[in-house]
């Protein structure tokens, strides 16, 4: 036998894999199915190859017979990235095609039917045999490909101009035996250049796990023809497969990515891999990074694959329905999906299974027999489980911090660049940097601030080079299908200017606006390329050899590293998740560690196999049909159900901007500005007030509605997570709020998940589905990135109020969602509709009503849930950052961060108990003076400021004035407190709002050296800015009539890019986060306006009106804004706040937009430390009595011994500048002494030095 690809027993390893079969008859009234499979010809007209969901045409049932659909063992759907078993740790991580192994692409497939033969006689049962020839390309192949070796030199496909981009093609063959035999012989089977076939197809990561998809590629249709319809008979099946060229079997010397050999005691493999050996072997060959095990440790090392499954007892029955499905969850009829049938929908799956545990435990119609008081419980303990703070639930900020957890895995996040610092080497203590050693540092930070933005900008350039290039080509489909404005449409004349910029001429091969935008996105390139040369890496296996050699001889340092540090992160809203309970569940992967055995050497034939089958296939399929039933890794069957595919369409409703008369108003450019009235910042998100969907006077209107269809891949990961999170809290982790019975309960749940994928990216004109990718010379500048294919036009329709297009581009998310249509689709193709799930028939509108966590469920009062929508409070639709900047304490002009050497501190205060007065020290700690009330005339009190005792220029008893102020926002500061007519009421209310600022903090902080029971704690003076900058450029409006900014002249090709409007919209922010322990914020100064202080908590009991809480109407506001593209390392205070804050330097300062995580930035100890260690307290005291020899006095106790410090008496000697003296008190003792010394009364100042640092 040495037919095609031939190969000996001998040298072969059987591996098994796993088999389904899937009856059909043709009666299948009680089912639905959606079995249509990928469009590749699609891809000629720049449209995506992927059906969408709920197309009535296409839920055609199955052909009627047996559908037999198998899967590959898990080393050909993982990675080529090797991992040793014995390392004991699986591989997960996914690639491109490329990284993949070539799969079998020979299979030969047997039906053995049960109960023909006669044992008696040793007649063997009635056989069938074919074999599939999986990438056979032909016209009556089974299965829909792309070609790698196909003819591209013509679009077939008229519409587009220009050569093919795939050749769309038909693949996979099945013969009989016999006819394969011939086909062998005579040559007519179709061979390729190279083995092409892997587990995934292109574009389609699911590709070999959807039946109807891999027809006669990784499954098979047996129609039965041969039996009589009425027929019974129970049927077996064996199959075998291989790879037809020794190069790409993963066994083979001849393979390049062959596995690699080695013998391995037992004991030492991963227990995790959880091997059932047969007793007596000590040590077995394992295959790597295969994870193949042949349990024979003598024998010579196989060379050879064959891949093997088998099918016994499908008890097939041609009159009767097509059985239902085993593993269908907790569906058992239609009228189970309202009851059993759960659906969750939250920011992320971990909080939507919360929500949903929750609901289940509580549901009387489950009767799972807990109260609802559990449920809540269970609920918040699994989500502070999933997110790791179950330890910290219970603590003061625990409940904030797990919300606030809650929120950021709402986001995507990206890395946002980096700044530089340089820190101490261990052991070290460096001299201080010089002046040029700063100003070198400063040139270091700017310039990597440059690189940073250049390469932000650059990535959005790349995004803009893509849709021009596929929008040139897409242009002429829309003109095919006539779905571009009418005739008499205000865009009907722009978008045929459009066509006509956008055509390639004669011999080119981009259009002109195309590649006038390739060559600035080269010069772009050209500047990150400049702009990094000569700059350390920020990452790499050389950067900290390569930072250290920096600092030494770029910025002259020694004693120090220089480190890069990330910046804030850019985050991005992710897609929704939704979370399906009742429905059937996705069985977990199989062990990374396969036990295999090696092929049968008996000898034996099969009828009509001839010459055409390698020596190893027939000699195993010969061996296996007369004891098919004990084939390892055969199963029994059951009609399968296995969920692939979540098939879901929304609807989004946009809040918009209207006009008295309810019409929607629009920009000079065309936009539908977002409604931010009808939204309500309550200082943590959004919440609407806009009433119900077309209520009156709501911005809510369901004819600006967006609707979007798609499927999305569904994983089991959910449930794995979650299992995992609760195994590691043990058996009873938090008592009765998790009990060990309800988790042992939800680890065998049919629960599925997956998020919504490309439902945000819809709004912003961008289909993430699979389209076409550019050629290498657009690939090469565009980055080789998958952006989202532009969708032009979504609703060709004019708005009947305003004769324009009905919006669709919308670079702010706010409104509603509403589910549509929702279904799992299984590997056959068969769906479980789940419109009816959670009762959701009833209400205003039948459609499904997920189970929604609070930040997606609408406010009481509102019947918006009644009416099927799901909050969507406002959020950007690309990466945004929410960046405190800290401003020099004299120049908002320069950020602090790329100044070494500057601060933002603009000096200090320091509430004083003892004498009620505040304390005012400037940037280095020194005491200026303070501000005091006293009693004017008629029982007035007012307020004066009264300078600091000692210095030199001072004159004890005179000057009232703030001169010595001379930071410009300190001196505003104080001197707008003092022309306050409630001037000491004010400063009442401003020393209350500073105390209750300082219940956040820790007591005994380090940072700070405490200094005396009798004052408060300093504060400091700084000086920020914030703005909400954009990752990049802005995302721009995808329309053909949005391309170009002057439509009326045909020369003019200048682009548009056309942002929306968004750089126009503004949000609010909340400075400061009591609820969070460490937070510093105690009230802060918009912009230079001193003249009253907003704060985060409101005085306990306000005298005055200087200090308001903060909230509507006085929340600091923001527009988003770009990435500079030439900042030149300078600040760019496009749409941002400024202003000044009263912070307590041991907190954090926190921002809180409800658009993005809450951004939060601390004080440097560089920046706070020498204040600390010079700010001394002054006591007025008085009048004391002394003699002539000595100063002795009660001593006031320290907080702490470790803070400590050193006192002394300050007094002034004469009305002259100058006059103090500076003496050391002694301590008070209780012995009574007569002094000789004539005594005398004094008033002075108690001053307390901190103790120096002896470092």
């Amino acid at each position: 036998m040495s037919g095609l690809g031939n190969f000996d027993a001998a040298s072969t390893l059987v591996v098994p894999m796993q088999v389904k079969a899937q009856i059909s008859t043709t009666k299948n009234s009680q089912m639905f199915w959606e079995r249509e499979t990928l469009i590749y010809n699609n891809l000629n007209d720049f449209q995506s190859p992927v059906p969408a969901p709920f197309n009535p045409s296409n839920e055609t049932p199955p052909s009627a017979g047996v559908h037999l659909h198998w899967a590959l063992p898990r080393a050909f759907s993982q990675s080529l990235r090797p991992r040793d078993l014995t390392e004991g740790a699986n591989n997960n991580e996914t690639a491109s095609t490329s990284h993949f192994r070539p799969v079998p692409n020979r299979y030969l497939v047997v039906r053995i039917q049960e109960g023909t033969g006669d044992s008696a006689t040793q007649e063997p049962p009635a056989t069938k045999a074919w074999v599939l020839t999986s990438d056979e390309f032909n016209a009556d192949g089974a299965s829909p490909f792309v070609n790698p070796f196909g003819d591209l030199s013509r679009n077939p496909n008229t519409t587009i101009p220009g050569p093919a981009i795939v050749a769309a093609s038909m693949m996979g063959l099945s013969r009989s035996l016999s006819d394969y035999a011939d086909a062998v012989n005579v040559g007519t089977i179709a061979e390729n250049p190279e083995l092409f076939l892997r587990a995934i197809g292109p574009g389609d990561v699911s590709f070999a796990s959807f039946s109807p998809g891999v027809g006669n590629v990784f499954g098979f249709h047996d129609d039965l023809s041969d039996l009589a319809a009425d027929q019974e008979a129970s049927l077996s099946y064996l199959v075998l497969g291989w790879i037809s060229d020794p190069d790409g079997d993963p066994l083979s010397p001849d393979n390049p990515d062959c596995a690699d050999w080695s013998t391995v005691d037992v004991a030492t493999l991963a227990q995790e891999q959880g091997l059932d050996l047969p007793d007596g072997i000590s040590a077995v060959q394992v295959a790597n990074p295969l994870g193949w095990v042949l349990p024979d440790a003598t024998v010579s090392a196989p060379t050879r694959t064959l891949v093997q499954a088998a099918v016994t007892d499908v008890t097939w029955n041609g009159s009767e329905q097509t059985p239902m499905p085993q593993g269908l969850g907790w569906y058992h009829s239609s009228t189970d999906i309202a009851t059993n049938i759960k659906v969750a929908m939250a920011n992320s799956s971990a909080e939507a299974i919360s929500e949903l545990v929750g609901h289940i435990m509580a549901d009387p119609n489950l009767g799972l027999g807990y109260t609802k008081e559990q449920a809540v419980a269970m609920s918040v303990a699994l989500e502070a489980a999933q997110y790791h703070a179950l330890d910290e639930l219970d603590t003061a900020s625990g409940r904030q911090l797990l919300r606030e957890r809650i929120k950021r895995a709402g986001y995507e996040s990206y890395q946002g660049g980096y700044d530089w610092e340089l820190i101490p080497e261990p052991d070290a203590k460096p001299d201080p940097l010089n002046a040029a050693q700063q100003s070198a540092l400063g040139a270091l930070q700017q310039s990597q601030r440059q690189l940073d933005e250049a390469r932000e900008v650059l990535h959005s350039m790349q995004s803009r080079l893509y849709s021009l290039w596929w929008m040139q080509y897409a242009i002429w489909y829309m003109v095919y299908l006539r779905t571009y404005p009418p005739s008499g449409n205000p865009a009907f004349d722009v978008f045929q200017d459009a066509l006509a910029k956008l055509t390639i001429p004669d011999g080119q091969t981009q259009s002109q606006p195309v590649a006038n935008y390739l060559a600035e996105v080269e010069s772009q390139a050209d500047t990150v390329r400049a702009l990094a040369t000569g700059l350390p890496p920020t990452s790499g296996p050389d950067d900290g050899t390569a930072a250290q050699a920096y600092a030494q001889q770029t910025l002259g340092v020694s004693g120090y590293r220089l480190r890069a540090i990330p910046r804030p992160s850019y985050f991005a809203a992710k897609d929704p998740a939704l979370v399906v309970a009742g429905g059937g569940s996705i069985p977990p992967a199989s062990s990374r560690a396969l036990i295999c055995s090696t092929a049968s050497t008996t000898i034996g034939q099969l009828p009509g196999g001839g010459e055409a089958l390698p020596d190893a296939v027939e000699t195993q399929a010969a061996a296996q049909l007369s004891q098919i039933s004990r084939v390892p890794e055969a199963s029994s069957y059951a009609q399968p159900w296995q969920p692939l595919y979540l098939d879901w369409s929304m609807t989004f409703n946009y809040a918009c901007q209207r006009d008295s008369n309810g019409n929607v108003t629009t920009d000079a450019d065309g936009n539908y500005l977002p409604d931010m009235g009808a939204w309500q910042f309550d200082g943590d998100d959004y919440v609407w007030i806009g009433g119900a969907m077309d209520g009156t006077n709501t911005a809510l209107q369901s004819r600006y509605g967006v609707g979007i269809t798609r499927r999305a891949f569904l994983t089991p990961s959910v449930l794995r997570t979650l299992s995992g999170q609760m195994d590691q809290y043990g058996a009873e982790p938090v008592g009765a709020d998790m009990p060990a019975s309800i988790c042992d309960e939800i680890r065998d749940w049919p629960l599925v998940s997956q998020a919504l994928t490309g439902l945000n990216g819809w709004l912003t004109m961008r289909d993430q589905d699979v389209n076409v990718a550019p050629g290498a010379d657009i690939a090469d500048h565009a980055g080789h990135k998958r952006y989202g294919a532009p969708v032009p036009s979504l609703d060709g329709s004019p708005d009947p109020a305003t004769s324009v297009m009905t919006p669709y581009f919308f670079p702010v998310r706010t409104g509603f969602w509403s589910v549509n249509d929702l279904q799992i689709r299984d590997s056959f193709g068969l769906t479980l509709n789940l419109n009816s799930a959670n009762n959701s028939g009833a209400g205003q509108s039948s459609n499904l009503k997920p189970i929604l966590p609070p930040a997606l469920k609408p406010v009481d009062g509102v019947d918006t849930y009644d009416q099927g929508l799901i909050t969507a409070p406002p959020r950007l639709m690309q990466g945004a950052r929410l960046d405190i900047r800290w401003l020099d304490a004299t120049d908002d002009s320069i950020e602090v961060d790329l100044n070494p050497g500057t601060s933002p501190i603009c000096g200090w205060l320091l509430p004083n108990h003892a004498d009620q007065t505040l304390s005012v020290y400037d940037q280095d700690g020194q005491a200026l003076g303070s501000l005091r009330g006293f009693i004017a005339s008629s029982a007035v009190q007012t307020l004066e400021w009264v300078p600091a005792p000692g210095g030199a220029g001072n004159v004890p008893g005179q000057g009232t004035q703030t001169d010595t102020i001379s930071n410009p926002h300190l001196a505003g500061l104080v001197t707008d407190l003092l022309a306050r007519s409630d001037a000491a009421a004010a400063l009442q209310d401003l020393m209350d709002t500073l105390d209750q600022a300082s219940w956040s903090m820790d007591l005994g902080d380090d940072q700070i050296a405490a200094t005396s029971p009798l004052a408060g704690d300093p504060v400091a003076v700084v000086r920020i800015n914030l703005q909400l900058q954009l990752r990049g450029l802005p995302i721009t409006d995808q329309s053909y009539e949005q391309i170009f900014a002057n439509p009326q002249d045909s020369t003019d090709l200048t682009l548009k890019f056309n942002s929306g409007g968004i750089e126009n919209t503004s949000f609010d922010l909340r400075l400061g986060a009591p609820e969070l322990r460490r937070d510093g914020v105690a009230a802060f100064f918009p912009n230079d306006d001193y003249s009253s202080a907003i704060a985060p908590q409101a005085p306990r009991a306000p005298a005055s009106s200087y200090v308001t809480q903060q909230g509507a109407g006085s929340w600091p506001q923001v527009t988003p804004a770009p990435t500079p593209q030439a900042s030149g390392g300078q600040l760019d205070t496009t749409g941002s706040f400024t202003g000044t804050v009263l912070m307590d330097p041991r907190g954090a300062l926190h921002v809180t937009s409800g658009l993005v995580p809450r951004a939060r930035k601390r004080l440097a100890s560089d920046m706070v430390g020498p204040a600390m260690e010079t700010m001394a307290l002054t006591i007025q005291t008085g009048p004391v009595l002394f003699d002539d020899e000595r100063v002795q006095m009660p001593i006031p106790a320290t907080v702490s011994a470790s803070a400590g410090g050193n006192w002394s008496w300050l007094t002034a000697t004469a009305y002259t500048a100058g006059a103090w003296q500076d003496l050391s008190p002694q301590p008070a003792t209780d012995t009574a002494t007569i002094s000789p010394a004539p005594r005398r009364l004094e008033d002075g100042w108690l001053v307390l030095t901190p103790q120096p640092d002896d470092d």
